[in-house]
């Protein structure tokens, strides 16, 4: 299991804190449970592997509201996502819709916002890994390292 994060371009970091990249190559199964941290996250999840909270199996693409009190997850399978964490005050910016009532729900995020996140997401599905991706969210790529890695144990979310 491996996490990474990197930081944004100067233009977006009033508004995002980091994205990451989680990396688990082993299909193990596992219960976790994710705690408050007062940010929305949007995940593309780009591996086999698939998550679901208490209300059901995760999308492909994941709008975490903010989360309020501890929220039980369930895992299966290998995962790849790379993820966009915002500031507490920052996803608002990007919706139209009101931020509270995505509080303590993961939403399918291509189903809030159409067809350019869609988009996004199967080109990120259909990009091959280079030597200069960094970080490469290819599991089976040896391209360059991320730029920050973090302690296997800590949570993504």
């Amino acid at each position: 299991m491996e996490f990474s994060h990197f930081p944004p371009s100067e233009i977006l970091k009033p508004y995002i804190r980091h994205y990451y990249l989680f990396q688990s190559a082993r299909a193990t199964a596992f219960e976790d449970t994710v705690f408050p941290s007062g940010d929305m996250e949007i995940i593309f999840n780009l591996g086999e592997g698939s998550w679901s909270t208490r209300e059901n199996t995760n999308p492909d693409i994941e709008l975490w509201g903010q989360i309020t009190k501890p929220l039980a997850i369930r895992s299966a399978g290998s995962h790849t996502m790379l993820g966009v964490k915002f500031f507490p005050h920052s996803a608002a910016y990007f919706l139209d819709d009101a931020i509270g009532q995505f509080n303590d729900h993961v939403s399918d995020l291509g189903a809030i916002l159409g067809n350019p996140v869609t988009q996004l997401h199967n080109q990120l599905l259909a990009t091959p890994c280079t030597a200069n991706a960094s970080p490469c969210w290819n599991p089976s790529c040896s391209a360059a390292s991320p730029v920050v890695k973090s302690d296997p144990s800590a949570s993504t979310k």
